[in-house]
């Protein structure tokens, strides 16, 4: 689905080099890496917000640079790493504006955009929750909220920028099952990043390494070495 060769990652400066990288739908795949690595810059260059320093990045054999606006966000979902909730913002309008990429131009919903939004409820186990406020729910169910608004965006890739970061073990757990269930069940490409290398060892199918040191990306397949990836990421 994805193709990188011979990218280098940065904005103002390069990161680090990706030699060779293809990404197919139906896996988690967690990004790892040292604070400052590059990992929200990896994110922002294949949603197309920058573009990388060298090297170009095709998404279906058709060149990502060369994309519009509307087909990127019909294609990639992203989810940022805490949202604080909007206060009138209800959940279900949360989950509905997932929709903004196939609604007309007065951004009214559709019979099917209401059904749609109606079995995302569901299978998240969240209907009970339809009519609170973003404001009224714990950070656990809000965020389940925001995956809910990428599933009603009907993309192929889903990326999230450390979206268990700010939840207890318990909802951390709770969310990486969903994400794994999500690729498998709806052949999507889920990416996250991440800190919890127990957890990611646990539910990933694959594991992206940023090593800072060598401004190098690695990939490690199951199965997981902890003490290895720990060591060879982290220089520890």
């Amino acid at each position: 689905m994805i193709r990188l060769n011979e990218i280098v990652i940065g904005h103002n400066n390069p990161l680090f080099e990706v030699e060779k990288l293809e990404l197919k739908r139906g896996k988690l795949i967690v990004l790892i890496g040292p604070n400052g690595a590059g990992k929200t810059t990896f994110f922002n260059t294949l949603l197309g917000i920058h573009r990388p320093v060298k090297g170009e990045i095709f998404i279906h054999d058709t060149n990502l640079n060369e994309m519009n606006r509307r087909s990127k966000n019909q294609l990639f979902g992203f989810v940022p790493s805490r949202f604080s909730g909007i206060q009138h913002l209800t959940m279900r309008e949360l989950i509905a504006l997932g929709r903004a990429p196939y609604t007309n131009m007065l951004n009214r919903l559709s019979k099917s955009d209401h059904t749609i939004i109606d079995d995302i409820l569901h299978q998240l186990n969240i209907d009970h929750l339809g009519g609170k406020s973003t404001l009224e729910v714990s950070d656990g169910e809000r965020q389940i909220a925001m995956i809910g608004k990428v599933l009603a965006q009907s993309t192929e890739a889903v990326l999230l920028d450390e979206p268990t970061a700010f939840l207890d073990y318990a909802n951390r757990k709770k969310i990486l099952a969903l994400l794994k269930k999500l690729a498998e069940r709806e052949n999507k490409l889920v990416i996250i990043s991440s800190h919890d290398i127990d957890l990611s060892i646990e539910h990933a199918d694959e594991i992206l390494a940023i090593r800072k040191t060598e401004q190098s990306l690695k990939r490690y397949t199951p199965p997981f070495k902890k003490d290895r990836i720990v060591k060879e990421v982290f220089e520890l």
